[in-house]
């Protein structure tokens, strides 16, 4: 029962919420890290 849970759609909003603050916990990400994330950003579009 808790997979069908982890599969369906307010679940993923949620885990990127956890992925937001995971990046939000990190103040001391390197420039490098960041700069990586805008051109995947970037990419991806």
């Amino acid at each position: 029962a808790l997979q069908g849970v982890v599969v369906s759609g307010p679940n993923k909003d949620s885990s990127e919420k956890k992925e937001r603050r995971k990046k939000k916990a990190n103040p001391n990400e390197s420039n490098d890290e960041k700069l990586n994330r805008f051109m995947l950003l970037e990419t991806t579009d």
